[in-house]
């Protein structure tokens, strides 16, 4: 059940995210380019290195290690934006972030995976991911319900409110009863690697939010620029990871799926500390410009 439960609340997600678009979330990529290929050069590149480095220096089990860089493979999402707005980022640019990284993960999620699964996987462990098929699959849960939703949006205008709501709540619901059933069904891998895999995932939670503070820093970004880098490179889609090692279609591990549910935890838990700290480093001016603004000079 939480096989089916999960996918299905992140395609109900990727829907609500859909509402929310306009053409104009994708048309700031060639306006504004400083800030947006910025954070994909550091969310699509730099976090699967740092991860990488992350856990082959750790000498992780190979399990773990898989199931970490499934989570650095993985676009921000939904609460990405959330925090964003709690953090007084720029919401604009974390929504165009989210938004190119979920498409151009259909793709690259795979081939990267694949290529990491044969790194870490020895002989005997089965764990297989084939290429066109998970394309299709993430493609069915990720791209084609945003596609629907911003398609609503154009059509019906007026009700999209309720219905981005309507879509919130019932993909909320699908999300706890998955979370609770892998939890249930795998509670003694959970609670027996949850202090390995939490302070793992800490650690990659607080690395990366420190890479994308650095990068927003080094390309000159405003305050609100450099803070939206910070948790757009340095939070993760964790329910796409969990589905994409939980789905019978995919990875097919409900085992694989307690790493990145237990990061779900940890940076649910960390993100807003992290968050605080950057705010103090780097308070509120009374500017408010946004980090999508044309490249002069």
């Amino acid at each position: 059940m939480a096989q089916l439960a999960i996918p299905a609340a992140l395609a109900l997600i990727m829907l609500g995210m859909g509402l929310g678009l306009t053409p104009d979330d994708f048309v700031r990529v060639v306006r504004f380019p400083r800030a947006v290929l910025g954070g994909l050069l550091g969310q699509m590149i730099l976090l699967p290195l740092l991860a990488f480095v992350l856990v082959t220096v750790l000498q992780l089990d190979p399990m773990i290690s898989i199931g970490v860089m499934l989570i650095a493979l993985t676009p921000g999402g939904a609460v990405s934006n959330l925090f964003c707005l709690l953090a007084r980022g720029d919401v604009a640019l974390s929504v165009t972030l989210t938004a190119v990284t979920s498409m151009l993960t259909v793709f690259t999620l795979p081939v990267f995976l694949t290529l990491f699964l044969e790194h870490f996987v020895t002989t005997g462990q089965l764990i297989e991911l084939p290429l066109l098929q998970t394309i299709l699959q993430i493609a069915l849960i990720t791209v084609i319900p945003v596609s629907i939703g911003m398609a609503l949006r154009y059509r019906y205008p007026k009700r999209i409110n309720r219905a981005q709501k309507l879509v919130k709540y019932i993909a909320g619901g699908f999300v706890l009863m998955a979370v609770v059933m892998i939890m249930l069904r795998e509670k003694q891998a959970f609670f027996d690697k949850f202090m390995l895999v939490g302070l793992v995932t800490i650690g990659l939670n607080l690395l990366t939010m420190v890479m994308g503070f650095c990068l927003g820093l080094l390309l000159k970004l405003d305050r609100r620029g450099v803070i939206t880098l910070a948790i757009e490179i340095g939070i993760q889609n964790a329910i796409l990871a969990t589905a994409i090692a939980a789905s019978p279609l995919l990875l097919n591990s409900t085992a694989l799926a307690v790493v990145p549910t237990i990061y779900g935890f940890t940076m649910m838990l960390v993100t807003p500390i992290l968050i605080f700290i950057l705010n103090r480093f780097m308070p509120e001016k009374d500017d408010h410009d946004s980090a999508l603004k044309p490249v002069t000079g």
